[in-house]
């Protein structure tokens, strides 16, 4: 909004991030920590955007402005990408993946994972998109998308509503993908659509872990009894002969710690321990795959899918020496540090940093050679593992004054960063 108040000072400006109601709202996105300080001190606002935001009511005619300073790693903590942003690019993906086998959607896509990296690492512009999908274990847009469709083509198909058939092409092709992969998938499974059930004949009580103490025996299936919200067959079977029980009988599930000599605990154990092994009798599976089994082998060809990728790549030659490839410990202990740590880290497994080699490859340096030893390149490779003015460091911190590059691999990141942190480098 723009206002002319005055011949002297004819403009000001006020652009609020929201208006609502009763008041506007500003938000600011520090990118470092000591950037905070910038707009907050000593828990007051500074008086620059205290005046801002007044400007802001001045100008909207609300009489309370609602100031918001983010975390600077906001981007990490509230993960908006793949809780928010991916999921609505790919909504509806079980009609439109087959578009994805062409080049040009799959620039598009890479285009789009690329901008949610270097939102969450602060790497520098000529990061590889690649190493940065396997720091932060994100599979290709791609190969999300035809997972995210097998998940709703085999979901879709459980519920009677799979209108393709398995040999079909075209979209419905994927769920034929899914079944050569895994025949046992080709089994009924146990999911159902939601069924839900309000009124029970009969209670269900979890007491505290405190009146217990101890690890409790059956404690999801009370907890799936519980809900009122159904989504197995058996639950289902389970809460419909409990209610069929209920009408002439008081029926109580209680939780009670497993394997600790309570009485009627333990002769349900034996019983169950005399049903298993008994010999089935009539049409198998005797009961649907859990959701979870197909969940995991798409899992699993997520995986494998990422990592054959990731292993016949072409070029990224420090990155590849360096980062093992998709995982996600690797992925956890990166996201745990803040922005500027992230940076640092992500620039020295890419080999996209500020050490003279990457400088000097890009025209910022006039010279690549280490500034500690001053023999060879100053790289990633180099001062990780090659560097003899560093061995002190190197083996305080990896335990060996000479590494090959694989061996970083195995290192976990806080190490690495301590280390990197030492050499004064960075």
């Amino acid at each position: 909004m723009w206002n002319n108040f005055d011949k002297p000072y004819p403009i000001f400006g006020a652009s609020p991030d929201a208006i609502i109601d009763n008041f506007v709202v500003e938000i600011k996105c520090p990118t470092k920590e000591k950037t905070v300080t910038n707009y907050i001190k000593s828990n007051q606002i500074v008086n620059k955007y205290k005046a801002q935001i007044h400007l802001q009511m001045l100008a909207t005619e609300k009489k309370k402005g609602l100031f918001c300073v983010a975390d600077p790693n906001f981007e990490v903590i509230g993960n908006l990408y793949t809780a928010v942003i991916r999921p609505s690019f790919l909504y509806a993906l079980v009609v439109w993946w087959p578009a994805t086998r062409r080049l040009y959607i799959r620039q598009q896509l890479s285009r789009l994972q690329r901008l949610a990296c270097i939102s969450v690492t602060g790497a520098t512009r000529s990061a590889p998109t690649e190493a940065l999908e396997a720091l932060l274990s994100l599979p290709r847009l791609h190969i999300e998308a035809e997972a995210g469709a097998m998940r709703a083509s085999y979901r879709v198909k459980q519920w009677g509503q799979w209108r393709g058939r398995v040999q079909d092409g075209g979209h419905v092709s994927v769920l034929s993908q899914l079944v050569e992969r895994d025949k046992l998938l080709e089994a009924p499974s146990d999911k159902i659509p939601p069924t839900y059930v309000f009124k029970k004949n009969f209670t269900v009580e979890i007491p505290s872990r405190e009146v217990w103490n101890r690890d409790s025996d059956a404690l999801a299936a009370l907890h799936a009894l519980k809900s009122p919200r159904i989504t197995s067959q058996v639950v289902l079977e389970c809460t419909n002969s409990l209610a069929e029980l209920g009408q002439r009988n008081k029926v109580r599930l209680v939780w009670v710690p497993g394997h600790c000599g309570v009485t009627g605990n333990e002769e349900a154990d034996a019983l169950a321990r005399k049903g298993s092994s008994d010999t089935f009798t009539g049409p198998e599976p005797a009961v649907g795959l859990p959701y979870s089994y197909p969940q995991g082998s798409i899992d699993n060809w997520t995986r494998e899918k990422c990592q054959v990728d990731w292993s016949r790549g072409i070029g990224l030659r420090q990155a590849r020496l360096l980062i093992k490839g998709p995982g996600a410990a690797v992925t956890r202990s990166l996201v745990s540090l803040n922005r500027a740590n992230i940076k640092i880290i992500t620039g020295l497994l890419t080999g996209h940093d500020r050490l003279n080699k990457h400088l000097n490859t890009i025209g910022l340096s006039p010279d690549s050679r280490c500034r500690l030893c001053g023999t060879s390149d100053e790289d990633s490779v180099h001062v990780l593992c090659h560097c003899p003015r560093v061995i002190v460091n190197r083996h305080k911190h990896f335990g060996a004054g000479y590494l090959a590059p694989e061996d970083i691999r195995e290192i976990p990141v806080d190490k690495v960063l301590a280390f990197a942190r030492s050499t004064g480098l960075f």
